[in-house]
């Protein structure tokens, strides 16, 4: 296969699991959500009905994205520049100031989606906004496409993830097994004899 076909066909197949990977996330966060504040609270009922201390433990330390070496050389390169370039001209605020409101509001969040998504050396996200601009991308090169998939990859893992922690579990479960669940979370303490 010809090299730029090869290129085009990989971007094209990436683009669509790049799509179907957001919409997946979004509906697996939204329910991972749910599902947790349901099993923090059960939990809390269980140990406070049987007068036992909470297993869980709140972190509030927020987990920093840090880009690799490989993220940072590809979010240099002039490819991943110019595309930034060209979507803050076609969504910069100062551009859409007599605009109506809404397509000020969406082009601004599309704006504001690229400044982060290049803070954060998301290459993901980065090509989501220009697709949704409809911005040519044909100059990436497979430096680029290597990191999208690998962002895809991370993605799809963080899915797995949540689909896999004890919260999803417990949430999916009948409610004999989310006793059970939570009987082995939280013990009752042995009665003295």
């Amino acid at each position: 296969m010809d090299p730029e076909k090869h290129k085009a066909s990989r971007f094209r197949k990436l683009k669509y699991r790049s799509k179907f990977l957001d919409l997946d996330l979004a509906e697996t966060k939204e329910i991972y959500a749910e599902a947790t504040k349901e099993w923090v609270g059960a939990i809390h009922s269980y140990c406070k009905e049987n007068e036992v201390s909470s297993p869980l433990v709140q972190d509030d330390k927020p987990s920093k994205n840090k880009a690799t070496e490989q993220e940072a050389t590809i979010f240099s390169s002039t490819q991943i520049k110019d595309l930034y370039r060209k979507i803050a001209v076609s969504t910069h605020p100062d551009k859409f100031m007599t605009s109506p409101e809404e397509e000020k509001k969406y082009k601004t969040s599309l704006f504001n989606k690229a400044i982060m998504a290049k803070e954060d050396n998301d290459i993901d996200s980065m090509l989501a906004v220009a697709l949704e601009l409809e911005i040519d991308m044909s100059n990436l090169d497979m430096r680029c496409l290597d990191l999208l998939e690998k962002q895809l990859d991370e993605k799809e893992k963080k899915i797995k993830e949540m689909h896999q922690d004890i919260a999803w579990q417990w949430y999916y479960a009948g409610d004999f097994k989310r006793s059970f669940i939570i009987s082995k979370i939280c013990p009752k303490p042995d009665k003295e004899v």
